[in-house]
């Protein structure tokens, strides 16, 4: 299995627990974090050396990325797994593909790229290496279909991942006033990501403190991330953290808690409308990376909670909008409305319902199963993750 970033690492560690109950003795190897080895992986090579975002940002790790690509190329060829498990990554892992089909090595993509967002060119690389795409999101298959790639949607592992909290516990755990909204910062899994957008999410939150008076600041710390690196990214170590709660091991717990979410675009959008909590998207990446990606995608919006839902129900603050005053001012909206917020929680519901049933993990172990029985592999019953 391969996976190069906090959300993958996530989702491929539930997917090889899934895959041993379904199939016990399987080993697997490969890329990824903290979450897959205490899955019991045999991690190579540690992701977060990998996790970068943007066409522009992409080329500071090229020659670590160039150098990790070679040496799981040929750990493929020396140990002739059963299959390649590769998750989302697509920069990675599209190459990575290739090259476990031309080893003949059945290739398993478990959550989609998002190519029919942008470079829907890139499906002509799937078409061709892949043998079965694993989607978490409705729309995908459809998509897939259309090219002619094998695909099945099996539903999104976070339902699954939601449960019942009790904010009022947690407070007290972190020593929070009972009283006064709670805000959580989700500044992303990757260290460029949190280095280009923490900054302006705790300006913001100073902001929300002043007014309307925020009871606690909430940060849950990815699984790829280190604290001395949020504290690097805050621009001013940890005294510009100071009434900032970092919480390890507790992402849905910080969500279930807060009143309000400041987001980055991505999987935690999903999560934070999992959890019913009302929510503003921002996202900031290198201006080289903007320009790129307004010319190469299609899509209407940036959040995938607003792709899901099919209409934008939470705000979308990008690029040169992603300021602190639009952050603060849209939040304290949220917080100082309760229409807009239930207004945002009645849209939660819809997305909750198109994201699928319980169960996505195991269903995705049966797809891997089912691919790797109708293509038996020359090695050992191994898999990389």
């Amino acid at each position: 299995m391969v996976a190069g970033e906090a959300s993958g690492d996530h989702h491929a560690a539930g997917l090889i627990r899934a895959l041993h109950r379904e199939a016990p003795g399987l080993h697997f190897y490969g890329m990824g974090g903290r979450e897959m080895a205490a899955a019991g992986a045999e991690v190579l090579h540690d992701a977060r050396h990998l996790a970068v975002m943007g066409l522009a940002e992409v080329v500071g790790s090229l020659r670590r990325g160039l150098d990790t690509y070679r040496s799981l190329k040929a750990t493929l060829r020396r140990r002739r797994p059963r299959a390649a498990i590769l998750v989302d990554f697509p920069e990675f892992n599209l190459k990575l593909a290739r090259a476990a089909h031309a080893a003949g090595v059945p290739v398993v993509l478990f959550i989609s790229p998002q190519l029919w967002a942008w470079r829907e060119a890139r499906v002509r690389t799937v078409a061709r290496s892949v043998d079965r795409v694993i989607c978490i999101l409705p729309f995908e298959t459809a998509f897939y279909r259309r090219h002619g790639v094998r695909a099945v949607f099996v539903g999104h592992p976070l339902v699954d991942a939601v449960r019942t909290v009790d904010a009022a516990a947690l407070r007290r755990r972190l020593s929070l006033s009972p009283n006064g909204p709670v805000l959580a910062l989700l500044p992303g899994s990757r260290r460029q990501e949190v280095r280009m957008l923490l900054p302006r999410l705790l300006d913001a939150a100073n902001r929300l403190r002043e007014a309307p008076g925020v009871a606690g600041i909430l940060l849950p710390v990815a699984s790829t991330l280190r604290e001395e690196e949020i504290h690097e990214a805050a621009l001013g170590g940890a005294s510009r953290l100071e009434g900032v709660h970092l919480v390890h091991g507790a992402f849905f717990d910080v969500l279930a808690a807060a009143d309000v979410a400041l987001v980055a675009s991505g999987t935690s959008t999903l999560a934070a409308a999992l959890a019913g909590t009302p929510m503003v998207l921002g996202y900031r990446v290198h201006p080289l990376t903007y320009v790129l990606g307004r010319y190469l995608t299609r899509m209407a919006h940036v959040g995938l909670v607003n792709l899901v839902a099919g209409r934008r129900v939470v705000p979308e603050r990008i690029q040169d909008d992603f300021t602190a005053e639009n952050l603060a001012r849209e939040a304290r909206h949220l917080l100082g409305s309760s229409a807009a917020a239930e207004a945002q929680r009645r849209a939660f519901d819809e997305v909750r319902a198109r994201l699928g049933p319980a169960g996505a993990l195991p269903r995705a172990a049966e797809a891997v199963i089912a691919t790797i029985v109708r293509r038996p592999g020359t090695g050992p019953r191994t898999a990389i993750v």
